[in-house]
């Protein structure tokens, strides 16, 4: 069995509605892309670049059990933990649809990963504590997005020289109190 990360791989144009965990997880990437898709009615997260999950049954869709056989990362926000298998590093998200999820719109969990020109909305229907996008590692960037009507915040960074630019950010926070829009 090899061990070298996949690479290379490009899902673009699809439509993925009504999964029970995320639409879209991509787990050991390099140099992957999801563009153009429509993602909805997703339990979990629409795009999850570097696999994470919560450590707890709780958040996403209530009927599955968290995932096993992940390490714990100190990525979580609102106190949750999370669990990863491997982040990304140069992926892209460009120019997805992504609305009424159980948790985050979009992870990037790595280095090097781009969101750019998505629309993400209607969010955070199990887990109130999800920001639209989330930056969780080194160099990620989130450019020139629609991000609106969201529990929490719109984008919540951690890690190093994460870059958030030319966002169009509106009507967030709308039930939480603890958090800003970035």
């Amino acid at each position: 069995v090899s061990m070298d990360p996949v690479s290379y791989i490009t899902i673009k144009g699809f439509t993925i509605e009504c999964a029970r965990q995320d639409a879209i997880r991509m787990t050991g990437v390099r140099h992957c892309q999801v563009i153009n898709c429509r993602i909805t009615n997703v339990g979990n997260v629409g795009v999850n670049i570097g696999g994470i999950v919560s450590a707890y049954e709780e958040v996403g869709n209530p009927r599955i059990v968290s995932a096993t056989g992940y390490e714990k990362i100190g990525a979580g926000a609102g106190g949750q933990s999370l669990w990863s298998n491997d982040p990304g590093k140069n992926c892209k998200v460009i120019g997805c649809d992504v609305w009424e999820t159980g948790c985050e719109g979009i992870v990037l969990l790595g280095s090097d990963n781009l969101a750019e020109n998505n629309h993400i909305y209607d969010i955070g229907l199990y887990a109130k504590d999800c920001p639209g996008i989330n930056l969780l590692g080194e160099r990620n960037v989130a450019r020139k997005n629609t991000i609106h009507d969201l529990p929490r915040c719109a984008i919540f960074f951690k890690g190093v020289e994460n870059v958030m630019e030319f966002n169009d950010i509106h009507h967030v926070v709308l039930e939480t109190k603890d958090m800003g829009a970035i």
